[in-house]
């Protein structure tokens, strides 16, 4: 009997220890406890409480003890300051990874979140901000090897997501004090990390993915998981996400022009054709994809690709050309600050006049009703071509050789039309931007 009520003393102790994570026969408690009254002092103390905490640390089986991970969040919470930078350049990190650590070993343990919970959650605010920012610094560090810093952003992002995704699942803490810390949007950060510094595309899938399945809307997602397949040189797969993101949000423009985007990236403008011509018709299009139509248009009449996609033998194609003339026109008019249309126009027009001052020159002397007529043709054509060249030339979006190009387009135009005083203004402008030459 007696040994019998010994033992049920021991497991009713043992249990008791147990639940409070066993910080009442540790050695590991008079540090700990040390380390929470230097910080509680006023004023506190955080250099000599991070040295009891961390030498409590070094005492087996300090990691199983809630208590222990409680105190040592408080105290590198509190260290995550420039002042401690020197003492505890890791504060952040720490300071995060004990939380996590505190609910872990919390988590269905009334008794330790009854004691030390609700002091808890206000860890919580804390130890997100600084490991969300302290994440940031490694990224924009450059004291050590970049991709170091990068692997040490992308660790630290994961424990704040840890912490991040508990207080949504339960508390909600954060979300009155810091709103734009939340669990996608660590994730997404993580992801802009592997993406861009580390040049990881299998890590970055993972958090895309991860995105995906916490469904945060946001149709670009596939975008970026068709572009890290890009990266990889992997056709199909960025194609099959293109697809998938369509499938998913069928009426963002963003994941359309993503995918005319990848049948020019790889040589299937026929394909494209008829994809856009689906988009037309069905009410999707705006003035960009008019524009991409009439550029294909512009390269079947210009001979530059058959309508089979394949190379051209360098046949112009009238019909064509006016199709992409109709098309241009139309991105004009959906967006009158279409650059790309207004200065193809002004090269359609010029090949337009181009054409009939070479059907003009085949004409036998005889014909010269014909002829003025075709000169005619010509001049209206060139003029046309002028209007939208000075249009153009409005936009401050073109680039140096565009403009050279441009310029050149205009000077032999306006010699065509015996506009001495402009031609030489044009001649003056390209040796501009020539430098003088």
């Amino acid at each position: 009997m007696i040994s019998n009520k010994m033992n049920k003393t021991k497991l009713t102790l043992l249990t008791a220890c147990l639940a409070l994570g066993s910080v009442g026969l540790q050695a590991q408690l008079p540090e700990i406890k040390g380390a929470e009254a230097l910080i509680r002092q006023v004023p506190a103390d955080l250099v000599g409480a991070r040295k009891s905490i961390d030498k409590a640390g070094t005492i087996s089986g300090a990691e199983g003890l809630a208590y222990y991970w409680y105190v040592r969040t408080i105290v590198y919470n509190g260290m995550n300051q420039p002042k401690y930078a020197a003492d505890a350049p890791e504060a952040a990190t720490k300071a995060v990874e004990s939380l996590n650590k505190f609910y872990e070993l919390g988590e269905g343990n009334t008794k330790i979140m009854r004691k030390y919970g609700y002091a808890a959650k206000d860890l919580i605010i804390g130890a997100s901000a600084g490991g969300w920012n302290q994440a940031i610094n490694y990224r924009n560090d450059t004291t050590e090897n970049k991709q170091a810093r990068y692997k040490k952003a992308d660790l630290l992002y994961g424990k704040v997501s840890t912490l991040v995704k508990y207080d949504e699942d339960h508390d909600e803490v954060l979300k009155t004090k810091y709103p734009d810390i939340t669990y996608n949007a660590v994730l997404l950060n993580s992801y802009q990390n592997a993406y861009f510094n580390m040049k990881d595309m299998d890590l970055s899938r993972k958090y895309l993915n991860a995105l995906i399945s916490n469904r945060y809307n946001d149709p670009k997602l596939y975008i970026y998981l068709a572009r890290t397949y890009q990266v990889d040189g992997n056709g199909d797969k960025q194609l099959a996400e293109i697809k998938k993101g369509r499938a998913a949000y069928p009426n963002s423009k963003d994941l359309i022009t993503e995918e005319i985007n990848y049948y020019i990236q790889n040589d299937k403008l026929i394909t494209l054709k008829t994809a856009i011509g689906k988009e037309i018709a069905g009410g999707n299009a705006d003035a960009n994809y008019y524009f991409i139509r009439g550029y294909i248009n512009d390269q079947i009449g210009l001979g530059k690709i058959r309508t089979d996609g394949k190379k051209g033998d360098g046949e112009k194609d009238t019909t064509a050309l006016r199709l992409a003339e109709l098309d241009y026109l139309k991105a004009v008019e959906l967006n009158p600050n279409s650059l790309d249309a207004i200065y193809n126009l002004g090269t359609l027009y010029t090949n337009f006049g181009n054409y009939w001052n070479q059907k003009a020159a085949n004409l036998p002397y005889s014909a010269t009703k014909l002829y003025g007529e075709f000169k005619g043709y010509e001049k209206n054509y060139f003029a046309t071509a002028v209007k939208y060249y000075e249009q153009a030339d409005g936009f401050s979006e073109l680039t140096k050789q565009e403009r050279i190009a441009m310029y050149r387009d205009m000077r032999q135009l306006y010699v065509k039309s015996k506009n001495i005083e402009k031609a030489n203004e044009m001649k003056a402008k390209i040796a501009a931007l020539n430098g003088g030459e």
